[in-house]
């Protein structure tokens, strides 16, 4: 597989040709360290709801709060609980800024089992990453990776999204899969111009469910803990049904407004309150 063979992303994991729904999971901490046995089982109730895909050890799997080997064991499970035809995207190891570790750690979680990785610029948006800098920083990884990279544009850039040149310069650069677009402004993620060979995600679950055209799908983390609702919507986006993609929303409102209000925190108390595993978030790290 080439680092933009997008076969991974035409089809549902049901073969259907639909977006795809792919949950940001939470990762649970305990009092000792990471709630592996919580994040399975969490995994297999989402796994149960026919989702197509999970995102481990991204910013809502609290990514720059984990240790030492932390986040390969969080892919080893996921890649042992899940089927084949989930496939399993994976943030990198935080604190990755020279692209040689990056490569290195790319090339870790395709052995253990991760399909795709999702990756952000090196720098953050205080100053702005410099586009050709980020430009070859990116062409560096693409060209080294053994697996489909997405570029990220992290919620937290919401304040100073990434500047137009940067964005055509990485929209522009061979060999990269796509992006994942969270800021959750609908003119944004329309600017990536998805394509059949340039996939774009959208993070933000109102966005996602008002609809973009031609976009992949959706990697949520309202997915995480509401894994059914999402793939009936992508269901009834598939087919035009317009009344029932309506009444999913109105469905969802709730969850959406008190994530939004609340974040990870929230997000976390939500998976306790259905049974699930949340635990608490990770301090000081």
């Amino acid at each position: 597989m080439t680092t933009r063979d997008l076969e991974w992303m035409r089809r549902s994991r049901a073969g259907t040709e639909r977006e795809l729904v792919i949950a940001a999971v939470v990762t649970p901490f305990a009092h000792d360290g990471v709630d592996y046995e919580g994040f399975e089982e969490n995994l297999r109730f989402q796994d149960a709801a026919g989702l197509d895909g999970v995102l481990v050890a991204g910013t809502t799997g609290e990514q720059d709060c984990l240790r030492g080997d932390e986040r390969d064991r969080l892919l080893e499970r996921a890649r042992a609980v899940l089927g084949p035809e989930v496939f399993v995207v994976s943030g990198l190891r935080p604190g990755l800024v020279e692209v040689d570790e990056a490569i290195a750690d790319v090339r870790r979680a395709a052995e253990l089992g991760a399909a795709v990785v999702l990756v952000a610029p090196p720098t953050g948006p205080e100053p702005a990453p410099e586009p050709e800098a980020c430009r070859a920083w990116f062409a560096a990884l693409v060209s080294e990776s053994t697996l489909p990279v997405l570029a990220y544009h992290p919620p937290s850039w919401r304040a100073r999204p990434l500047d137009e040149a940067l964005r055509r310069a990485l929209r522009e650069l061979p060999g990269l899969s796509g992006v994942k677009d969270s800021l959750g402004r609908r003119d944004l993620v329309e600017g990536w111009r998805p394509t059949a060979d340039f996939a774009v995600f959208v993070g933000n679950a109102t966005t996602w469910l008002e609809g973009v055209p031609q976009i992949a799908g959706g990697i949520l983390a309202l997915a995480s803990v509401l894994p059914d609702l999402f793939v009936r919507a992508a269901e009834a986006r598939a087919r035009g049904d317009e009344a029932a993609l309506a009444a999913l929303i109105e469905e969802s409102a709730p969850a959406r407004d008190r994530f939004a209000m609340g974040g990870l925190a929230t997000l976390k108390e939500m998976h306790e309150d259905q049974g699930l595993f949340g635990g608490a978030m990770r301090r000081g790290h």
